[in-house]
């Protein structure tokens, strides 16, 4: 089994277990046809409208038996979107899971710090998908027991990406293919390469890291 942390995409072979990113457009009923494990949430490009009415609809998505992870969600310092009403929506998102002991999926761009204390004091797991750290903010986040790291593409081109990958546990480590349209595949054979494991090695260790991050439960939705 290929598990893939984070996409946009449905699986693309039958060995694959994903959790799709399920924007907040999509309602109860859409969730519930979709046949596969989906977090909700509002991503911070969109937090200027976010409004009370948004917090009543996000929460009603929770009844939806697929739903296994709230995001993304999170904070992005390089798009114009005010900070505050991003800040507001992340706290939503944030107190919704710890209240539903969801896991939360996090889009985070130049604003690693500005999370610390909520990684510090949360009771759920946090997975910064994308990582794209440096190694001091890194180090702070690996003293959060709650947090994990996911990579993706960025593993095959950028080598930043490579040192920080190195620099983690593989036993805080989720794989992901986002929006790239990479088979997940070829994401496992980069990091097994990587972390000098074989593919079978690294998918073990992978479903180990995905049933203490979404769940047993999470994992029966293939």
């Amino acid at each position: 089994m290929f598990i893939n942390a984070h996409s946009h995409k449905n699986a693309q072979s039958p060995d694959e277990w994903v959790c799709r990113n399920a924007f907040h457009f999509l309602g109860v009923e859409g969730l519930n046809k979709v046949g596969y494990p989906v977090s909700v949430g509002w991503h911070p490009w969109y937090a200027d409208r976010f409004t009370p009415d948004s917090e009543n609809v996000l929460a009603s998505f929770l009844k939806a038996e697929n739903v296994v992870a709230i995001g993304e969600t999170g904070l992005d310092r390089s798009v114009s979107v005010p900070f505050s009403a991003q800040m507001n929506t992340w706290t939503f998102h944030y107190h919704l899971a710890q209240k539903h002991s969801l896991p939360l999926i996090i889009h985070c761009v130049k604003a690693y710090y500005d999370l610390v204390p909520f990684c510090k004091r949360s009771s759920v797991p946090l997975l910064f998908h994308g990582y794209r750290g440096n190694p001091e903010i890194t180090q702070t986040l690996l003293e959060c027991e709650p947090v994990w790291f996911s990579f993706g593409k960025d593993l095959l081109s950028r080598p930043q990406s490579r040192a920080l990958f190195a620099q983690i546990p593989v036993s805080r480590i989720l794989l992901e293919t986002d929006n790239s349209g990479l088979p997940i595949a070829r994401i496992y054979e980069e990091a097994a390469a990587l972390l000098h494991l074989s593919l079978e090695d690294l998918q073990g260790e992978m479903k180990k890291n995905a049933l203490r991050f979404f769940g047993e439960k999470a994992l029966a939705l293939f």
